[in-house]
């Protein structure tokens, strides 16, 4: 699963990143996600009557919570 995330995150920076950006990109996550675990939340979008523009801002304030840049949270809306 850590593996689909990080070719999801690369495929979604080919645009903007170069191919030795890509690299620290793919190195960094890497070694974020170590030791991790990763399981799909399989109630992620299916709260009864939750549209998904509300899931999604709450996406938005997680990430801002977390620490997110507000260009990054940008970009998140404009991929989401």
């Amino acid at each position: 699963m850590k593996e689909k995330i990080i070719r999801e995150v690369e495929q979604g920076m080919l645009d903007v990143l170069d191919n030795a950006q890509r690299a620290q990109l793919h190195r960094v996550l890497e070694h974020a996600l170590f030791g991790a675990v990763v399981v799909r939340d399989e109630s992620v979008g299916t709260e009864p009557g939750v549209p998904n523009n509300t899931i999604a801002e709450r996406f938005y304030e997680a990430k801002r919570l977390e620490g997110c840049s507000e260009r990054t949270i940008r970009y998140y809306r404009l991929t989401i």
